[in-house]
């Protein structure tokens, strides 16, 4: 996405793994789901003066993304995509 000029950062950090949730917070069961989705988000650059065209090239390139890890998750699985 960089390579197009789209800036998809990581903005997100989950509670528990923050200061405040290590010192504050408790969990009762595992939380190798919360974890997993937690590494897995990423904030797309979507904001109120955001050109239509550049809402449009967000989305396409995001799908051209999806679809790339899609088949290298495939591939790595001795799958074909």
């Amino acid at each position: 996405m960089k390579s197009h000029g789209i800036k998809a950062d990581f903005h997100y950090q989950p509670l528990l793994s923050s200061k405040g949730g290590q010192k504050y917070g408790r969990k009762s069961r595992s939380m190798e789901v919360y974890a997993k989705t937690a590494e897995n988000l990423v904030s797309l650059p979507l904001f109120y003066d955001l050109s239509d065209t550049g809402i449009e090239q967000v989305i396409e390139y995001s799908k051209r993304f999806m679809k790339e890890v899609s088949k290298s998750s495939l591939m790595g699985l001795g799958r074909t995509p």
